[in-house]
């Protein structure tokens, strides 16, 4: 049986405090995915191909069905809890948490993959937002969605821990 309990008021004020965050860091990259759909929007590849067919106005209709958004905004956070919950990932972002900023080589060593498939993690990684990543100099930076997810992570299960520390020895007398 679940039993529903209720966190320390400064427990509630942190995964509160992460929540808002993960929500700001999941805008700040479904806003920058927006910016760059306009600028490709206005951009003819190949105009003989596509001579008949206006602008793609997506844009205009995206903020007008509530439905939509809803869908949209709870596929982002789906998207960003399942790729930072998946085991070398979490490892990865609990890294750059640490670290902020480290080489792709630094983060083969630490979880023995080859630096080829690194890279494509954390490309995932990035394209919703967990980290960032310089091509140029092969580093990957922590976001603020990287610390607001791991935060919920940490608050989860201290508060796991906690209970399973003032709760276990009941159950075993029993």
């Amino acid at each position: 049986m679940i039993r529903k309990g209720t966190l320390p008021t400064g427990d509630q004020s942190r995964l509160n405090q992460h929540y808002q965050e993960v929500a700001e860091g999941l805008w700040q990259r479904f806003k920058e995915i927006v910016l760059v759909r306009k600028q490709l929007e206005n951009y003819v590849f190949m105009p003989e191909a596509n001579a008949e067919a206006g602008p793609n106005k997506w844009l205009d209709h995206l903020g007008k069905d509530e439905r939509q958004v809803q869908l949209l905004a709870t596929e982002l956070t789906l998207r960003a809890f399942q790729l930072g919950v998946e085991a070398i990932n979490y490892k990865i972002l609990v890294h750059l948490k640490k670290e902020r900023t480290v080489a792709i080589s630094t983060l083969a060593d630490l979880t023995g993959l080859p630096e080829l498939l690194i890279g494509e993690r954390v490309n995932g990684l990035a394209q919703i937002g967990l980290a960032l990543r310089s091509i140029e100099n092969d580093q990957v930076e922590a976001t603020v969605l990287t610390d607001s997810l791991l935060g919920i992570i940490e608050v989860a299960a201290e508060e796991l821990s906690n209970n399973i520390q003032d709760r276990l020895p009941e159950i075993i007398r029993k």
